[in-house]
């Protein structure tokens, strides 16, 4: 057996003792405590259970004394398993004083996390023997296991800290000139009224089957690269298929006629130009894998947050996210709540592509509403903006495609229309039109 499984996990029991007795000695202590740890936290497991109890009477808004403990830890029957009240009070015998509290507590969640990492590790090597699973998999799970294990609890900031926060970040906004805080969405127009694509935000692009979700998001990547690291799933086609729509994007070659080798030596270094001087060099990181569960999702963008740093993620699109054995709208919900989790937790961005869920042509006006959107409850509930995309695809001499800002949590609402060449993919914005009451 190896050395380091029959090694102790790291643990300080007087740490562990010192907290729990500050904690008898002053109740105030508490709250301070409980924003840093959690019972789970403990080494042993009469101490996490003593914990529970105090943090539980707390909750409560009982006393917190060595009665009431007894009480409570009797109640549960777990008094003896802790050893009783003797060990109670040698809590507070063995601890003079709670003025450390904090810097004890946060030793015990540093050791709490160094025992998770080690199990962790154990585990994925463990697996790595047996392959249950590939190994890139096994790696990015880990790493995303790694990042979860690491988000310690945050404390409430005091308004003050809030707002000196803030007013540097617009004082840094104010020195550069006036702009917009996110990142260039390529749409000049779009960015002014949404203010970019913005980190810690969940961004819904929406539209039926065939009007252009991917062409947008082609539209924007370039730009976004200029200024992010961007990671792309493309569920809906092969990284092949990607490549070929940017080519023909910013070389300004019909889509079918690279797909099919018809050009000629000028087309083909127009393509080599677009490579060598536009895309090839940019940070762009593509994955074309099929039937990806929100689960693998999380892990790559751990991964690739930790690895390369990226800033912008771009899904196409919900609905190919797979989904084992539960009902779509639940299942939709559980992938928007993540994705806005991940968004905020690793302050990137989140671009995610959905289709909708009726054809708005069939009703009058023929224009998309944000509960076309599938499973349009938690994705209405969980976006920042949701942008739908409407043009009639019937009319194929009909350049012309509206951006609807349907939803924005942080602004106005609005139309952007715009130029739509389908053959090279080409999104021109003509103008904006909404409704910006209060903007100067």
């Amino acid at each position: 057996m190896a050395d380091y499984i029959k090694r102790t996990l790291p643990h300080d029991l007087r740490v562990e003792k010192s907290v729990l007795g500050g904690m008898l000695l002053d109740e105030k202590a508490i709250y301070k405590v409980m924003l840093l740890v959690e019972p789970s936290d403990f080494y042993y497991m009469g101490h996490a259970h003593i914990f529970k109890a105090m943090t539980d009477l707390a909750g409560q808004r009982e006393p917190v004394d060595i009665i009431t403990l007894q009480d409570e830890l009797k109640k549960h029957g777990k008094l003896d398993s802790v050893g009783g009240l003797a060990f109670i009070t040698s809590l507070i015998d063995e601890t003079p004083t709670a003025a450390n509290i904090q810097h004890y507590a946060r030793i015990i969640k540093e050791k709490s996390i160094a025992r998770q990492t080690i199990t962790l590790c154990r585990a994925a090597i463990e697996d790595l023997y047996s392959l249950k699973s590939g190994e890139d998999k096994i790696r990015s799970s880990l790493c995303a296991e790694l990042i979860r294990t690491a988000n310690h609890k945050k404390e409430a900031k005091h308004i003050k800290d809030v707002l000196a926060e803030e007013i540097k970040e617009i004082e840094k906004r104010i020195k550069t000139g006036p702009g917009y805080p996110g990142f260039n969405t390529g749409f000049t127009q779009l960015n002014l009224t949404i203010g970019g694509i913005q980190r810690k935000q969940l961004i819904i692009v929406g539209a039926r089957p065939s009007v252009g979700k991917t062409a947008f998001a082609v539209n924007m990547i370039k730009d976004l690269a200029k200024e992010a690291k961007v990671l792309f799933f493309s569920n809906d086609q092969s990284g092949g298929e990607l490549i070929r729509r940017l080519l023909s994007r910013y070389g300004g070659i019909v889509n079918t006629r690279i797909r099919d080798a018809r050009i000629g030596t000028n087309d083909f270094n127009q393509i080599l130009n677009v490579v060598g001087k536009d895309l090839a060099e940019l940070p762009i990181w593509i994955n074309d894998s099929r039937g990806l569960t929100i689960e693998d999702i999380e892990a790559q963008i751990n991964y690739f947050r930790q690895k390369e740093g990226i800033d912008v993620v771009i899904i196409d699109y919900l609905q190919l996210i797979s989904r084992p054995g539960q009902n779509e709208n639940t299942e939709i919900g559980d992938i928007t709540g993540k994705l806005k989790e991940l968004a905020g937790e690793l302050d990137i961005a989140v671009v995610l592509l959905s289709q909708l869920n009726r054809d708005p042509t069939k009703r009058s006006g023929g224009k998309p509403q944000m509960y076309d959107l599938r499973g349009s409850g938690s994705v209405e509930q969980d976006a920042n903006v949701i942008l739908l995309l409407h043009r009639d695809i019937n009319k194929p001499e009909d350049k012309s495609m509206e951006v609807i800002i349907a939803k924005h949590k942080d602004g106005p609402l609005g139309i952007m229309h715009c130029n739509y060449e389908a053959k090279t993919f080409l999104i021109g914005a003509l103008k904006m039109e909404g409704d910006f009451r209060g903007e100067n």
